[in-house]
């Protein structure tokens, strides 16, 4: 087993833990959970790789054993009611609705926390939140917009909450790092950076971009949805790569 090298969420969000297997003669059923706990438990879905917006079915999974258990959920601190839907020997399904309309764009905790018997469990799933309800927010100081890049060849564009602030230089070379300065008057509660592959006549670079990252008062800011280490494709529209690709960072 493997995982906490990382020192943050798997690659798909989930927060680290472990996968029980159950074998029944030619059955074979599994089930992920929080290393948290004694009757430890997750949330399967949604996962915190996405961007959550208005009404958002989530399942839970808890490892009771057979037991009866209890299941209670709150997301930013107002309750969730959570129903049980699935009964397996070692493990039970319960299920809900997120409504987060009512957040704020930016981050949103789902904390749930589960009881069979004396044993207890948390998990804590954050997720990243556009329902257009911006947050007054002024930064006292700029920030600094950090990244990887391989295999540029053209210049490429850099967009900062839809304003284009930044270009990357043509011919980067192989594992560049880059540091661009961003005034304080353009960040937003929740700034979203985009890399842009720009059209250089006909084609497009096909380029590497990653980790992404802002760094203000001495912090390092990544977007949760991907790990601290994570690379994007971009270029022409083939398999694994993407024309622009975004990146949320929730501000302090």
């Amino acid at each position: 087993m493997c995982g906490a090298w990382w020192s943050g969420p798997n690659p798909d969000g989930t927060p680290q833990g472990f996968r029980l297997i159950s074998v029944d003669k030619d059955r074979l059923e599994s089930v992920y959970s929080d290393r948290e706990g004694e009757c430890s438990l997750y949330v399967s879905t949604p996962l915190a790789n996405k961007l959550q917006s208005g009404r958002v079915p989530f399942q839970i999974e808890v490892l009771d054993f057979g037991q009866p258990a209890e299941v209670t959920a709150t997301l930013e601190g107002r309750p969730v009611a959570v129903e049980l839907a699935g009964k397996h020997s070692v493990w039970s399904t319960w299920k809900g609705n997120l409504d987060t309309a009512a957040c704020d764009d930016g981050t949103a905790v789902l904390e749930v926390r589960s009881r069979a018997g004396e044993k207890s469990g948390v998990s804590h799933m954050q997720y990243l939140v556009v329902n257009g309800r911006a947050q007054p927010y002024h930064a006292d100081q700029a920030m600094t917009l950090k990244m990887e890049i391989r295999k540029m060849r053209a210049v490429e564009e850099v967009l900062v909450n839809g304003r284009a602030l930044v270009t990357i230089p043509a011919d980067t070379n192989q594992e560049t790092s880059l540091s661009f300065p961003l005034p304080a008057e353009a960040l937003t509660k929740l700034t979203k950076v985009t890399v842009r592959a720009v059209e250089n006549g006909k084609q497009r670079s096909n380029f590497n971009v990653g980790p992404v990252w802002l760094e203000y008062h001495g912090k390092k800011l990544y977007d949760l949805r991907f790990p601290s280490f994570g690379r994007q494709w971009l270029g022409e529209a083939s398999p694994g790569h993407q024309l622009e690709c975004d990146w949320y960072f929730a501000m302090p």
